[in-house]
Parts: C-alpha cells; sequence; structure tokens
C-alpha cells in the first residue's frame, strides 16, 4: 500500500510541473517553460499529461529557433508510446512552419538513419 501515495506524489508533481510549464509559454517566456518541462520523465504513461508536455516542448523550441532541441524533442516523441496523432500531426506543422527542410534534416541525423529521416521529412511540410 505504500505504491499509492508515490505514485500520487509523482502525478500531483508532474501536474504541477505541466501547469508551471504551461504558465510560462503562456507569458511567452519559452526558456523557463522548456526548464520545466524537462524536469517530466519522457516515459511519463499519462497521456494527456504527455500530450501537453511535448506540444509546448516542441513549439517552445521552434519559437527559440532551437533546432537541435526540437529534434531531441521530436524523437523522444515519437519514441513515446503515449502521444494522440493528432498532437504528431500538430507538431509536424510547427516544425514545418518554422525550420527548413535541410535543416532539421541535418538536426534529425543524430537521431535517425536516411530512410527513417526521409519518411519523416515527407510527413513534414515545410513552409520555408
Amino acid at each position: 500500500m505504500v505504491l499509492i501515495p508515490q505514485i500520487m506524489f509523482h502525478l500531483v508533481k508532474a501536474k504541477n510541473l505541466i501547469l508551471e510549464g504551461a504558465e510560462y509559454y503562456m507569458a511567452k517566456d519559452y526558456q523557463n517553460s522548456i526548464f520545466h518541462l524537462q524536469k517530466i520523465n519522457y516515459k511519463f504513461k499519462y497521456s494527456a499529461y504527455n500530450n501537453l508536455k511535448f506540444v509546448v516542448l516542441i513549439e517552445s523550441c521552434v519559437r527559440l529557433n532551437d533546432i537541435k532541441n526540437t529534434a531531441k524533442y521530436f524523437y523522444l516523441m515519437n519514441k513515446s508510446k503515449f502521444v494522440d496523432p493528432d498532437n504528431k500531426k500538430l507538431v509536424r506543422t510547427l516544425i514545418g512552419n518554422g525550420f527548413n527542410k535541410n535543416s532539421f534534416d541535418a538536426a534529425l541525423s543524430r537521431f535517425y538513419y536516411y530512410h527513417d529521416r526521409q519518411k519523416i521529412l515527407n510527413d513534414i511540410k515545410f513552409v520555408k
């Protein structure tokens, strides 16, 4: 029975970190938003929290033009089993509006092989 209070503690802690990160994001303080959201484990099993965390993290990185961390969080989001496909589509749109294809391809090269990157890049509609 000791396990239930530990789970509740981690759930409340993650909820508070996500709310703080979202508040900083709304105030357009993207650096602090990323700082708070990075503290949450990416294997966190509650889908609503994971969905919000990855969308806010990636959008904050896009707004800061931080392509290296955007690629890292994009990789972690794709690796996670608990992310909604609609949120993945939203993130691909954000990346397509924020970066060009060649620079994002170079950033993804740390995480994916060539053919996997090409499949991912074909799904993203780049504006630039």
